[in-house]
């Protein structure tokens, strides 16, 4: 059991704010897109809003981001009732150039942070690793046999295995208490 995934509250006062911040506007629009929705929608999204609240109060692996699964298949069915409210919102404007430019400037919101974090990304490194783990992956593939295994230390992103194609013995453990 471990409550409110990786905002780690049992408070719902902190669990939701975590939420609404980090699915943004698409949480509110998938809100108001329930109301909208038919019996069957409705019905349908019961079972991915059962993985959501499974997911903040179970934790199955030992790395407490491996529920992101979860919550993958749970935004899926919540961005589909987000659709339905943008969908709602273009039918009721008049003017269509209106509702376009209202549907266009929704996605932006939507969307922005996934793009800010992505030019974020690439304005730092760009790269998951540096130059000499690089030529030590090549080092290990080229003086190692190809069914060595290696005892390696706690990380999720162990060159060892993910850049020189050689299993491990301890990979990504460090979440385990």
């Amino acid at each position: 059991v471990h409550y409110g995934w990786i905002a780690n509250t049992t408070d719902p006062f902190k669990l939701l704010p975590f939420w609404a911040m980090n699915v943004g506007l698409t949480l509110f629009l998938a809100a108001a897109g329930f109301f909208f929705a038919g019996k069957r929608y409705r019905a349908f999204y019961f079972g991915a809003l059962a993985l959501f609240f499974l997911g903040n109060v179970v934790r199955f692996q030992p790395w407490a981001w491996d529920n992101i699964k979860l919550f993958a298949h749970w935004l899926f069915f919540t961005c589909v009732l987000a659709g339905i409210a943008v969908q709602k919102i273009f039918d009721s404007l008049k003017q269509k150039w209106l509702g376009v430019g209202v549907v266009l400037g929704i996605l932006l919101v939507a969307t922005l942070s996934g793009i800010l974090t992505l030019a974020h990304w690439r304005s730092t490194s760009g790269m998951l690793y540096s130059e000499s783990e690089i030529r030590i992956a090549e080092f290990i593939k080229q003086n190692t046999r190809s069914d060595a295994l290696f005892l390696t230390a706690l990380s999720h992103k162990h060159l060892v295995s993910n850049l020189a194609g050689r299993q491990v013995v301890l990979g990504d453990y460090d979440q385990l208490a």
